[in-house]
């Protein structure tokens, strides 16, 4: 049988015990109240990376045919009122630099031509870390979707460019104030997916358009898909 010494220390150390729980667990509380209040949902800040350029498509997986991947454009951003979310993989440093554009949208130039086969752009600006932005942009876009990565997925048109991203292709260049950018369907695309995914480069480059016009007003919004992918 216990003594009566020996029965108060294990009770003196059973209330130590949980103290100690209890002190940890609302310290855990309050960092995670913390950490949401800072960085809300699909807002993880982080630092920007490097520019770059390459060659890439519009997003995601695709059904109709093969082709190159990858992405770009002004597209995304953290959060769906945002700018963006609905994304998979993408990091704090490519939410932080769309945020960045947006945030300078009315410093940022666009110029768009559209072909048969997709459209040549050349979107730029006279502030030098805006332009740095715009080809950082492009590059983190680019590898978010060769990575399987999306952006926008809540965005219905963002969510179809992603799904057929290998049937098109972006040739990227790099100038001093922004990046010029080549995007058309692949060669070996045609029939009515041809004339689906021509379309499709087309409206993406006027939702781009309109992201540099009009911010994050235009950023909230959903944009349909052509009339001529319906059923794909």
């Amino acid at each position: 049988m216990m003594t009566k010494s020996v029965l108060f220390v294990l009770f003196v150390q059973s209330l130590a015990v949980s103290s100690l729980t209890n002190s940890r667990n609302v310290a855990s509380s309050e960092n995670e109240s913390s950490s949401w209040m800072l960085f809300p949902r699909r807002m993880r800040g982080g630092r920007r990376g490097g520019r770059g350029k390459g060659k890439g498509g519009m997003g995601g997986g695709g059904r109709w045919g093969n082709g190159n991947g990858g992405g770009g454009g002004m597209g995304g951003g953290g959060g769906k009122g945002m700018g963006g979310g609905g994304g998979s993989g993408m990091s704090g440093s490519a939410h932080e630099v769309i945020q960045s554009l947006f945030d300078n949208h009315d410093l940022i130039n666009r110029e768009v031509h559209e072909t048969d086969t997709g459209v040549e752009a050349y979107t730029y600006s006279d502030d030098f870390e805006v332009a740095g932005w715009l080809q950082e942009h492009v590059q983190q876009m680019m590898e978010l979707m060769e990575s399987g990565g999306r952006i926008r997925g809540w965005d219905d048109l963002f969510a179809l460019a992603a799904e057929y991203h290998d049937l098109n292709q972006l040739s990227i260049q790099n100038e001093d104030n922004g990046v010029r950018i080549v995007h058309a369907v692949n060669d070996n695309v045609d029939g009515d997916a041809r004339v689906c995914i021509t379309d499709l480069i087309h409206e993406h480059a006027g939702v781009v358009s309109n992201f540099v016009k009009k911010g994050k007003e235009e950023a909230m919004l959903n944009h349909e898909v052509p009339d001529t992918c319906a059923g794909f």
